[in-house]
């Protein structure tokens, strides 16, 4: 077990995350080129606007305005699958066609409420700012999204946009991975598994129950446990909740207050959503129910865009920061006084797992600390 008594903090990189389908730096930097290159979404515009052009930007209000509103997004997919919209080149509608063949033969818009909101089928490579992130992201081939974004201020919003739109892709995948060990039991016949060396998350809930038993369940309320974590995904907060919260001696001592007092998560760089807010890996519909046919993708797509452009524009909440954005993170129990020096010297244990020691966050970690921490108790 975690306990004060044996008080520990794990600090967690993007090799973290790895073993439960994201990408490490260079990968996701390949996932957004390709996504850019191959991905694509519908639009909704006002036919009384001019919407009948090939390139876009996500300055155009009329376009992506309409796009933000939800139940018009719940209007038109329901259009899109009433009148199977899967070939861009043949298609039937009842609908009236508001226009045909805008774009590489493919491109087709179609009534889909009262109001003459028309929907476009389109590429993200026709949005401009997304183009040209593909082109310099190719062009400079870095290894590291978030540092090329802090060199390029420019092409920090469609940058985020897209780190938003990838990890939520990846999102998807990732808790198909987690259902498969879950109920591998259930259903042997799935060899898709999570090998035992490659998931650490299992072997850190194992530590987490360890010694609790029936007699003894309120011992889990003894948990003590910081994870700092640079990465932006939050699988490992839904595995160790789908497992503890269904764990049935426990579940009933664990509420809300377990994830903020006892298992305690930091993400230095903001994070994807909230498990509050979301249903992991559902925010481009139900996986276990994907239609397959290119209007499926299609709708996944533009649901994962659509909440991808709301979470990189908010205001309000945790939005993600990248490297430069950062200047400081305090740790837990890191106070005026004695700074990180508390964090360090109150911790038994510290295991670093999946971390690159880029430059930018081995200073936000200030390990040189741990060379000058003055002896002695700290309060």
């Amino acid at each position: 077990m975690f306990t004060q008594k044996n008080k520990t903090t794990i600090i967690l990189g993007a090799g973290a995350s790895k073993p439960y389908g994201y990408p490490l730096g260079a990968e996701l930097i390949d996932n957004i080129i390709w996504s850019i290159s191959n991905d694509w979404i519908f639009l909704a515009c006002p036919e009384s606007l001019d919407c009948n052009h090939r390139n876009y930007n996500l300055s155009e209000d009329h376009v992506f305005t309409v796009l933000d509103d939800i139940p018009l997004m719940d209007s038109f997919e329901n259009v899109v699958a009433d009148n199977n919209f899967q070939s861009y080149n043949n298609i039937n509608l009842n609908h009236s066609i508001a226009s045909t063949d805008c774009s590489e033969g493919r491109l087709r818009a179609i009534n889909y409420n009262n109001n003459d909101d028309r929907v476009f089928a389109i590429k993200l490579s026709q949005i401009k700012e997304l183009k040209e992130l593909k082109d310099f992201l190719i062009s400079f081939s870095p290894v590291s999204i978030d540092k090329f974004l802090s060199e390029h201020p420019n092409l920090q919003a469609a940058g985020k946009l897209m780190i938003y739109y990838s990890l939520l892709k990846c999102e998807r995948k990732s808790i198909e991975k987690f259902n498969k060990e879950f109920n591998k039991f259930l259903h042997p016949e799935i060899n898709e598994q999570l090998s035992a060396q490659d998931n650490w998350y299992r072997l850190l809930l194992n530590e987490i129950t360890s010694g609790i038993g029936k007699n003894n369940s309120d011992a889990i309320l003894q948990t003590d446990l910081d994870i700092i974590t640079f990465n932006y995904d939050i699988s490992l907060e839904y595995y160790l909740r789908t497992r503890l919260d269904n764990i049935p001696i426990t579940k009933s001592l664990i509420t809300n207050d377990f994830y903020k007092d006892n298992i305690k998560i930091h993400h230095v760089y903001g994070k994807l959503h909230s498990l509050n807010d979301f249903d992991y890996g559902f925010i481009g519909g139900d996986p276990d129910k994907e239609q397959l046919d290119d209007s499926g993708e299609t709708l996944i797509n533009t649901r994962l865009f659509l909440m991808s452009l709301q979470l990189s524009r908010r205001e309000n909440g945790d939005p993600i920061k990248i490297i430069g954005e950062r200047d400081n993170f305090k740790f837990p129990h890191e106070t005026n006084k004695w700074g990180k020096c508390e964090f360090y010297r109150k911790n038994k244990n510290i295991y670093i797992i999946g971390f690159g020691f880029e430059e930018n966050n081995q200073r936000l970690l200030d390990f040189n600390t741990l060379f000058s921490c003055p002896s002695g108790e700290y309060e």
